[in-house]
């Protein structure tokens, strides 16, 4: 594979704001995986380094969006709390 990550392993930047613990394709993010930066906390489905399936995105402030992903962009249906507790599910 070209010394290319492939398989299951975890990636930690030099100051630890950006762990990515889960599977590798041919160098990227592909398929389960969390990661985790100093702005939010992803654990969900990845694609070709993109967010894509299903997965739970949680912000700094705590919202969090529980739903479906297509190439890094909401999509289909979900459930989003705000930090306050508020719940609402729609679509996008």
């Amino acid at each position: 594979f070209n010394d290319l990550r492939h398989g299951s392993g975890t990636l930690t930047s030099r100051n630890n704001d950006y762990v990515y613990d889960g599977q590798w394709s041919n160098g990227v993010k592909h398929g389960s995986g969390q990661l985790m930066t100093t702005d939010y906390k992803y654990s969900g489905a990845f694609k070709n380094n993109e967010f894509h399936g299903v997965g739970v995105f949680c912000d700094r402030v705590g919202n969090v969006y529980d739903g479906e992903w297509t190439n890094g962009k909401r999509n289909g249906i979900f459930h989003f709390t705000k930090f306050d507790g508020s719940k609402f599910i729609g679509e996008f």
